[in-house]
């Protein structure tokens, strides 16, 4: 295979040592791969976490900074809001300038920052960490994307990709737990220091084992900064909409003046990245690409109902069964535990019993009602732990086995080239997923402070039929789409009806030249 005057395109694995090397070779680069991945996996879980874990620590925060509880979200949002910001920008940047280069810098600003966490004395000192921290964990999620697909082949590759997407569903179920439980057992000023060790591990994992990698046919420029911080500020500005919905912050004028600022600034994205020689956006990847929007969109409305169940159902056992948010936190390992499992081992299980991913799909769906059946079978009185076990576990598995789009085949379509812009877009997706979720539990919950609803038992099914509501959902969307994919695309995918070919080696799409391998990386 031919590479546009790069000589035959190298579509190996790395596991299979090259001719004339040895078979220790082999297992050498092969190691390789296993720590790099590792470095992936654990950067991007403790990106979620940040976004998670504070799920029910609003309060003690509030407490401690003597601040109101709806200052406190605030200033803990920003770290989502800055993170939404700079992550398909900050991605297309990391194509053009080093998609390692930007991980290490981003992971070593995270880990710094997080450390200073326990000294922050004030509610704008929380803010400026959280709005530090999002910026740093919006790059770091987009260029390790960026840095599995271009560096790896084959199966490590594949499995990079495995741990990419299931280290950030760990972060989304599991911060939700572990947030509280060291909220309860320390503090929540060790939650972000915690997070900032496992980083550092990420960085020198990274250092020592990731290939750099740039898109060779975009050259940066200090003129590329302006444009891409308005691009930004365009893709922010609905973001913060929902934002100050949930929060019931604002007015019709503020809304309204955020409108206009996401489109002047998306205007002037377009005027700016136009005049330049090089432009930020030298494709247009967005328009005549329906894989791209029903990827993403399929995604933020997965991860918005697994949000929402999650929430509402740690609500509902708080006041239904009264439990402690500690206490809470462990019962929902019940459903944690599933969604990842199922997630993680889902390529397995499709290679050992011949399953398409069609079927995986159609299972889970049927996981997910099952869940809500047993839920209005077995509590019918008042919630108790034992009689939510069946629902959280088969919810657990249900949402774990969806197994819909393909976002390999998303970089195949494009190419390769914009491989950290497109795991930006798919963050993006599945930010705003949880920010949705986030606003749907918020405005239907009086409240989700368990000192002013614990008196309203109610509240406890009211919480219930949220998580309950969101899962149908979840699966009706998912039928709606199985029912139209093809008169929607209008293309067959290999991806659903079969394996996961590698994406390089059609190279009349994927396969834009890439630096050679710099030996100081």
């Amino acid at each position: 295979m031919a590479r546009r005057g790069r000589g035959p395109l190298d579509v190996s694995s790395p596991e299979t040592a090259p001719p004339g090397g040895t078979h220790e070779h082999a297992k050498a680069k092969a190691a390789q791969h296993r720590r790099a991945i590792a470095s992936i996996a654990i950067a991007v879980f403790v990106c979620w976490l940040g976004s998670t874990a504070f799920l029910s620590s609003g309060q003690a925060v509030a407490t401690t900074l003597d601040a109101t509880r709806t200052e406190v979200s605030l200033a803990l949002s920003a770290y989502a809001v800055a993170l939404i910001l700079v992550c398909v920008a900050g991605g297309r940047l990391a194509d053009i300038a080093g998609r390692k280069r930007l991980f290490l810098w981003a992971a070593i600003i995270f880990s710094i920052v997080g450390l200073i966490a326990p000294f922050v004395q004030s509610l704008l000192g929380l803010f400026a960490l959280r709005a530090t921290m999002g910026a740093a964990a919006g790059i770091i999620l987009s260029a390790t994307g960026g840095v599995l697909v271009t560096t790896m082949h084959g199966a490590a590759r594949h499995n990079a990709w495995l741990w990419w997407r299931g280290a950030g569903m760990a972060g989304v179920v599991l911060g939700p737990v572990l947030g509280p439980l060291i909220t309860d057992t320390i503090t929540w000023r060790w939650i972000e220091p915690l997070s900032s060790l496992a980083m550092i591990l990420a960085v020198i994992l990274g250092a020592m084992n990731m290939k750099e990698s740039h898109d060779d046919e975009a050259a940066f420029s200090p003129a590329m900064i302006l444009p891409t911080l308005l691009l930004g500020v365009g893709l922010l500005a609905p973001y913060l909409l929902i934002v100050f919905a949930r929060e019931s912050v604002g007015n019709i004028v503020l809304w309204a003046a955020v409108i206009v600022m996401g489109i002047v600034a998306v205007a002037g994205f377009i005027v700016l990245n136009r005049r330049l020689v090089n432009p930020v956006f030298n494709q247009n990847i967005a328009s005549h690409n329906p894989r791209l929007w029903l990827t993403d969109s399929f995604s933020a409305i997965h991860i918005c109902g697994l949000f929402v169940a999650l929430a509402a159902y740690s609500v509902a056992l708080e006041i239904g069964a009264g439990l402690t948010t500690g206490e809470t936190a462990l019962v929902m390992l019940l459903m944690a535990v599933p969604t990842i499992g199922f997630h993680l081992s889902a390529h397995h299980v499709r290679e050992r019993w011949a399953f398409t991913r069609q079927a995986q799909t159609e299972i889970g769906c049927v996981l997910l009602v099952l869940s809500v059946v047993f839920f209005y079978v077995l509590n019918r009185g008042e919630i108790t732990v034992w009689t939510m076990v069946p629902t959280l576990v088969l919810a657990g598995s249900g949402f774990g086995m969806l197994r819909l789009f393909g976002h390999m085949g998303v970089i195949k379509t494009t190419g390769v080239r914009w491989a950290a812009t497109l795991f930006g877009t798919r963050t993006f997706g599945n930010h705003s997923g949880t920010a949705l979720g986030g606003l749907v539990v918020g405005v239907v919950l009086a409240s989700t402070s368990t000192t002013l609803v614990a008196q309203d038992p109610k509240l406890a099914m009211q919480a219930a039929t949220i998580a309950n509501i969101a899962i149908i959902t979840v699966v009706v969307v998912t039928g709606i789409f199985i029912l139209l994919k093809h008169q929607v695309l209008g293309f067959e995918d290999v991806h659903w009806h079969g394996g996961e070919p590698d994406i390089v080696e059609d190279t009349s799409v994927a396969s834009a030249p890439t630096r050679p391998e710099n030996p100081s990386s």
